[in-house]
């Protein structure tokens, strides 16, 4: 497909706030709302304590509002996911759940449950090296129809690494209360309640009585990154530019796209919309229709370089990182695409073309450009693993 292009001196991706960190390195980042404010959380290393940080700062001026450096030693964390309530994922050679509250104007954080790598017996647990590489929250009702959504009796957490997809759960509780609609609710924990100084001991102490602990095995595929589509099933990138279609309940393999997609990258799909799946590899973007099972866009962005991130903005926006595969003649580049919706009157279905937005050469150093959208125009991105912008787009 053609790419259609639009003036970018008009729709240059606008830096409104910039922080330097320096002696750092931010390895992973995440947008949290609490109570109706956004804060950009980072997990870095600092270069002579070699310890591992996490921070969190205000979406608007990058102030520095909370800060945990005694809870990860060395271990390096390389993923941080939101949870429900006041909580964080955070992985690394071991799985972290944080509870953040205010303190003293300061975000405090606490940990609650520290988890191992599951006992699996087998060769390759005993040859490879161990990292947790990306965890979030399962959600058994995501895009289920309203009349057959099911009330949830424990949390479920789905965590990747390289060779194994698992799912961890509560144990279940016999107080379970019954809701107006006479459906047993969600476990206590799971309900919203404001964390604060005053409960933060018991609600750490209700959560030792009900940890997350290993329940099955989803995948014990080399696998890269994963999400959830819908209720039931999960897209995985894996080896030979592959995305898979796997089933949670028979943790069978579904279908196979024949796609482009980057195999060293955790943030490369994302549903466009509740049908169509949104992946970057390689030099290109693909969308997949899982309801017509095609691909209605197979674009090629960038000959020579590999998409190593995307990020999906409101109303179609895309914004992708790419760098090139030389470590001689290095370049990273942030890009803007708008993706157009339009229907073939032949096969009666939607199409796609790509437009784009805004390029911009952002390093010339090894770096590791990461994003995530805060709201419908405005994203924070880390730029060579120790800045970090507030962006806006037209």
């Amino acid at each position: 497909m053609t790419e259609t292009k639009i003036d970018n001196k008009k729709n240059e991706m606008k830096i409104i706030k910039e922080k330097r960190l320096d002696s750092c390195k931010i390895n992973c980042l995440e947008l949290i709302k609490y109570k109706n404010k956004d804060y950009i959380v980072i997990g870095l290393n600092e270069s002579y304590s070699k310890k591992s940080i996490i921070e969190i700062y205000d979406s608007i001026n990058l102030e520095l509002i909370g800060r945990n450096d005694t809870d990860l030693e060395y271990d390096e964390i390389n993923y941080i996911s939101k949870m429900y309530n006041q909580n964080l994922l955070v992985c690394g050679s071991k799985l972290r759940i944080f509870t953040f509250y205010f303190e003293n104007l300061k975000l405090n954080m606490k940990l609650v449950q520290l988890e191992e790598y599951p006992k699996i017996d087998n060769k390759y647990n005993r040859m490879r090296i161990k990292r947790f590489t990306k965890a979030f929250v399962l959600d058994r009702n995501l895009y289920r129809d309203p009349e057959d959504k099911i009330s949830s009796l424990e949390g479920e957490i789905l965590i990747n690494e390289s060779l194994g997809i698992y799912i961890y759960k509560r144990k279940k509780k016999e107080n379970n209360e019954i809701n107006e609609e006479g459906n047993l609710s969600i476990n206590y924990l799971e309900k919203s309640e404001d964390i604060n100084e005053l409960n933060i001991n018991d609600y750490a102490e209700k959560w030792n009585s009900s940890p997350y602990k290993f329940n099955e095995q989803v995948s014990s595929t080399v696998n890269f990154d994963v999400i959830q589509i819908n209720y039931r099933y999960l897209a995985v990138t894996r080896p030979f530019g592959n995305l898979c279609i796997l089933d949670i309940e028979t943790k069978n393999l579904i279908t196979i796209f024949e796609v482009k997609s980057s195999v060293d990258a955790d943030r490369v799909i994302f549903m466009l919309n509740k049908y169509i799946i949104c992946v970057g590899g390689d030099d290109g973007l693909s969308l997949i229709s899982i309801k017509d099972y095609d691909v209605p866009l197979l674009y090629v962005i960038k000959p020579k370089f590999k998409v190593t991130e995307i990020c999906i903005m409101d109303e179609f926006n895309v914004l992708i990182t790419m760098r090139s595969g030389s470590s001689y003649n290095y370049k990273e580049y942030l890009l803007h695409y708008k993706l157009i919706p339009e229907k073939d009157n032949i096969s009666n279905k939607m199409l796609f073309k790509a437009i784009q937005v805004s390029s911009e050469l952002t390093s010339k150093r090894r770096s590791n450009l990461t994003m995530a959208s805060i709201d419908r125009n405005k994203f924070v991105c880390i730029i060579e693993n120790k800045i970090i912008q507030i962006r806006e787009i037209n």
